[in-house]
């Protein structure tokens, strides 16, 4: 047991380490750095820019000139200007990550579906209208809340997008 104690000490105590001096000069030359050094940056001149000689990077235009010229494109949004200048509810300016599906009924053969936003509780039916893309409610299962959108697409032309809205369990 003494002689095991022994040898471990030995290697704590202090060695001649101009070997492992000698090693690390050796390689510190096997291993020099060939490239060329990076030479300091330049002072640049900074340049005006002119977007009237071509179309603004931020502007629709852009989104015109990539659609072919043989497509045929639709007036803006069909919405109706009354439907533009109607006080809208709150379910309809609210975007659709604040509401919450928290529960639904039947009342009368017609399903409703309970809506928390804004801290309150509403119950809409199957053809009203929520969040801010106009959308309508499709359908309502026990669930789920489908909602049916018409958005337009990069190129002006409207598509239809289905939502849905899970349950989410209110907390206890």
């Amino acid at each position: 047991m003494t002689s095991a104690v022994v040898v471990l000490l030995t290697g704590c105590g202090e060695t001649n380490r101009e070997d492992l001096q000698v090693w690390m000069q050796r390689e510190r030359t096997l291993h020099m750095p060939t490239g060329q050094p990076i030479s300091a940056p330049t002072d640049d001149q900074a340049h005006a820019y002119m977007y009237q000689q071509g179309v603004e990077p931020f502007s629709t235009q852009r989104l015109l000139l990539a659609v072919p010229a043989n497509v045929v494109m639709p007036a803006k949004a069909t919405l109706s200007a009354a439907s533009l200048t109607r006080v809208r509810p709150s379910l309809e300016e609210s975007p659709l990550e604040a509401i919450r599906l928290v529960g639904s009924l039947q009342r009368g053969g017609a399903a409703l579906a309970l809506l928390r936003c804004k801290g309150l509780i509403y119950s809409v039916r199957v053809g009203d209208r929520l969040g801010q893309d106009q959308g309508r409610v499709s359908d309502i299962t026990l669930t789920q809340l489908l909602l049916r959108e018409v958005v337009l697409d990069a190129a002006g032309h409207e598509t239809e997008r289905v939502v849905s809205l899970a349950l989410v369990p209110e907390p206890s």
